[in-house]
């Protein structure tokens, strides 16, 4: 899977403040493979047991979904530390309402 690629094309010399002209946005393809989500859901939920809060951004690229959102609340919900809540923080730039539940 190939992530997006953003490049900021700057104008400005060395003794001046620099300043974005354009941006050139590389997409992946659409959508999502399902195999994608699910291999980075499988290295990710296992990684969950030692953090201390967990951050989505989400800018519409297919890989963060309100389903692994709630993947990530209930993985963290069974890990036991002693009633301590994760705070599991979400910053979508689409559907936002469908990310209920996080802090």
């Amino acid at each position: 899977y190939r992530t997006p690629v953003k490049t900021r094309i700057l104008a400005g010399g060395v003794h001046s403040a620099k300043q974005q002209v354009v941006r050139i946005d590389r997409e992946t393809d659409w959508p999502l493979p399902a195999e994608v989500a699910r291999a980075f859901a499988a290295q990710l939920l296992p990684a969950l047991a030692d953090c201390d809060a967990v951050l989505l951004s989400d800018y519409g690229s297919g890989l963060v979904t309100p389903e692994l959102a709630t993947a990530i609340r209930d993985t963290l919900s069974r890990r036991g530390r002693g009633g301590a809540a994760v705070p599991v923080v979400v910053d979508s730039r689409y559907r936002l309402l469908d990310y209920r539940g996080l802090t």
